[in-house]
């Protein structure tokens, strides 16, 4: 098992930069992530028809909510009745019941309580922005902001949050991918693909699903593709295979939809058609992957300007199923072909381009060419690391070990390649803990080929300790950790420890015999073995 070939670089085919990674590896990262996303919120309700309807919507949610409250009732009469956009601050300010509800949602980032108080949050963000312009133009000095009340220690450090100029530089750029692609989706859509993209699949999944139950003005094709994504990221996190199934249910129902529409729909059919060869390739049926990502490059070639940057990502798709099916030739040639693209079309140091960089030297790697996947994959991290900052640079770790790959495991400068590896893996803000046990496997892995044993033994407990408190499920990768200590614990002399070990993976096969049962043949047999010689 490769585990680091089950890493995916490119996912959808938006600017997929996760915003909990853009700031200093020293702060955490979750507060980040709500202050970008409630920005990107704003920037999308503000383009919805806020009317009375939207007004009686909260209302009736706040009343509901405050039932047995009849203080909050008469507040919220006074509100139906009175309400101004002038005084919109005055409510916020004073722990009214917009105060209450809109910090609700705010701390459990619920985005669909959010979008209820659209009407609301819209008016109070322009008075504010208004608010803020007034002041600067002032220009104070000094500020004095007083509010009755007390905040802990936590909540102190959340207003300390602040960003490198580089980090501030891709949440821009961030954030601005994002607004042009309100252009082209609907506000009401681009709720649901917020949720998405703060990885809540399931809340993005309901909020759909409601939508299409009263869909408004919608194109109900579009909610139905939505639904379909929704449905291959829950299989893709959550590992439900039935997902795919009802994925790709959406997909053929929203297609269906579009065949009996008049207006030109191209662009979503190749969309549809690229869903549907992923979810394909998901289940493992490449056959279909395949037809479905060449109607999908046919549709967009026939539907797009030569240089839309979608037509590369079609090439990408077309190479995974090369790749999954071990045609390293054909996934070679896919991956140049999206390479050449982005090296004549997007600007010069694009992420997108580093990642095919590495692509194309994964499959130089996998035909035998190592110096020149060597090659490529230096360029790759040369570009990653000019695009992203330091905090974010989740996709070198894995590049570095694939150089220390290309020099095998009894050299030097591979283990030095691969405690780099480790080194970039632990300052990232997010933490994959699967790659990172993955990580120290190999540097054990190389000290003991070195004949290092003493050091093979400190990362081999280090990955095992690692797989124990974060990776508990994980049986099989604990089966091989376990085996892997008990082999070199009887290379170093010490049979008790070594039988221990043994014993421990195999107690993990027996709750998990559908593992490998020539792994589970030869442990029983080294415990016979050893329990003999003692």
């Amino acid at each position: 098992i490769f585990q680091g070939d089950d890493i995916d670089f490119e996912t959808e085919y938006t600017l997929e930069i996760p915003p909990s990674t853009i700031m200093d590896s020293s702060q955490e990262n979750e507060q980040c992530v709500t202050l970008i996303w409630f920005q990107l919120f704003i920037d999308v309700i503000q383009y919805l028809t806020l009317d009375n309807k939207a007004k009686e919507e909260m209302l009736r949610v706040c009343r509901c909510y405050y039932q047995n409250n009849s203080q909050m009732l008469n507040l919220i009469d006074k509100f139906d009745k009175t309400y101004h956009v002038d005084k919109c601050i005055n409510w916020y300010t004073k722990q009214s019941f917009v105060y209450e509800l809109i910090n609700k949602a705010l701390r459990t980032e619920d985005i669909e309580q959010l979008y209820t108080f659209r009407y609301y949050i819209v008016d109070l963000s322009k008075k504010l922005v208004e608010k803020c312009k007034n002041i600067k133009a002032n220009n104070d000095e000094i500020l004095y902001l007083y509010r009755g009340t007390k905040i802990n220690r936590e909540e102190v450090e959340k207003f300390k949050l602040r960003t490198t100029n580089e980090g501030r530089e891709v949440v821009m750029k961030y954030i601005e991918e994002n607004r042009r692609e309100m252009e082209y989706e609907s506000p009401k859509m681009m709720v649901g693909i917020l949720l998405k993209r703060i990885g809540k699949y399931k809340e993005s999944l309901q909020y759909f699903m409601n939508l299409l139950e009263n869909p408004g003005e919608e194109n109900v094709a579009y909610i139905h593709n939505r639904i379909g994504i929704a449905l291959r990221n829950e299989r893709k996190y959550h590992h439900k295979q039935r997902e795919f199934d009802q994925a790709i249910v959406y997909y053929r129902q929203a297609l269906s939809i579009i065949e009996n529409e008049s207006d030109n729909m191209n662009r979503l059919i190749a969309e549809l058609y690229g869903s549907m060869g992923r979810t394909y390739l998901g289940k493992g049926d490449c056959k279909e992957a395949l037809s479905y990502q060449e109607k999908a490059l046919e549709k967009r070639q026939s539907c797009l300007p030569s240089y839309h940057y979608l037509l590369a990502f079609s090439y990408v798709d077309i190479a995974k199923i090369f790749f999954f099916q071990q045609k390293y030739v054909q996934a070679l040639e896919w991956n140049r072909k999206a390479l050449e693209f982005r090296q004549k079309y997007l600007l010069p140091d694009h992420v997108n381009t580093a990642f095919s960089l590495y692509y194309v030297g994964k499959m130089c790697y996998k035909i035998g060419k190592s110096e020149e996947a060597r090659d490529y994959y230096l360029k790759s991290i040369e570009m990653t690391k000019k695009c992203l900052p330091v905090s974010q640079q989740h996709t070198i770790p894995k590049i570095l070990e694939d150089i220390a790959s290309t020099y095998g495991y009894k050299s030097e400068t591979a283990l030095n390649y691969r405690l780099e590896a480790l080194k970039v893996q632990q300052q990232l803000t997010s933490i994959n803990y699967s790659y990172l046990a993955y990580i120290h496997d190999n540097i054990a892995r190389t000290y003991k080929s070195m004949d290092k044993k003493a050091d093979s033994l400190q990362f081999y407990e280090q990955a095992l300790q690692i797989r124990k408190e974060n990776l508990p499920t994980d049986a099989f990768r604990l089966f091989n950790n376990f085996n892997n200590l008990a082999s070199l614990y009887e290379e170093m002399g010490d049979v008790k420890s070594a039988l221990t070990h043994y014993h421990e993976a195999l107690k993990i096969y027996r709750h998990h015999p559908s593992y490998h049962r020539q792994l589970y043949n030869k442990t029983r047999n080294n415990i016979k073995r050893l329990s003999n010689s003692v």
